[in-house]
């Protein structure tokens, strides 16, 4: 019944084209006033094209680049979120510091699509990590800041532990993409409909619930007209 509209005089829209769905069509999504979820950003992206409520991103032009909404601070637990591959051959999924540009070869931990090789901060350290992904898989990471680790999984299989990740960096999910014959193009799931496979257990989706709470709690107390 998503989309279901009775005005009660008669003059009743039909739904069209809602999907209620598992995967990345599902259109009965959880974000609601009282409780956000990140996106990707259209304001912090470099030659992306985004679609789907700003969860699906296609290279508009080589190469494309974009970050979330919503950061993940040191020593605030574990999280987790999901890319789904629609199309092409080389992509790098992770995170990136936020005080980098979007487009910066530092602050990254990355896991390339192509060769599954990952970036730990500058794209001179790539080294040999995990299996290739490509379209049709779904690559999740966990990102521990309590003990600065990242572990990345190609359909629900653990790549492996990254360590050496920075204690002091404030991360955003990030997505790289990179034309080889074809215009890459994923989606991304912070949680706001069903992941593909069930978290790690104590991992927690990026959502205004589940961020530290502020250190001013009621701003009009302290930032109100007098």
């Amino acid at each position: 019944t998503l989309g279901k509209d009775y005005s009660g005089n008669g003059n009743n829209f039909t739904p069209y084209n809602f999907s209620v769905s598992a995967g990345t069509g599902n259109d009965s999504l959880e974000d609601s006033p009282t409780n956000n979820w990140c996106t990707l950003n259209p304001l912090d992206q470099k030659n992306t094209s985004i679609q789907n409520g700003n969860l699906t991103v296609t290279q508009a032009s080589d190469p494309s680049r974009i970050r979330g909404t919503f950061s993940m601070r040191p020593n605030t637990g574990k999280w987790y979120y999901e890319m789904q591959v629609g199309s092409g051959a080389s992509y790098m999924f992770g995170m990136l510091d936020i005080a980098e540009k979007v487009d910066s070869v530092n602050g990254r931990v990355g896991y390339y699509g192509y060769n599954g090789n990952k970036v730990i901060d500058s794209s001179d350290l790539a080294s040999s990590y995990g299996a290739s992904y490509s379209a049709g898989d779904t690559v999740a990471i966990l990102y521990d800041s309590d003990n600065h680790t990242v572990n990345f999984y190609k359909n629900n299989v653990d790549q492996g532990q990254i360590t050496g990740v920075s204690d002091t960096k404030e991360f955003l999910a990030w997505v790289y993409l990179d034309n080889y014959g074809t215009a890459p193009n994923v989606h991304i799931n912070f949680g706001q409909r069903p992941f593909a496979y069930t978290p790690p257990t104590g991992a927690k989706t990026l959502c205004s619930a589940n961020l530290p709470d502020p250190s001013v709690k009621i701003p009009a107390n302290h930032f109100n007209t007098l």
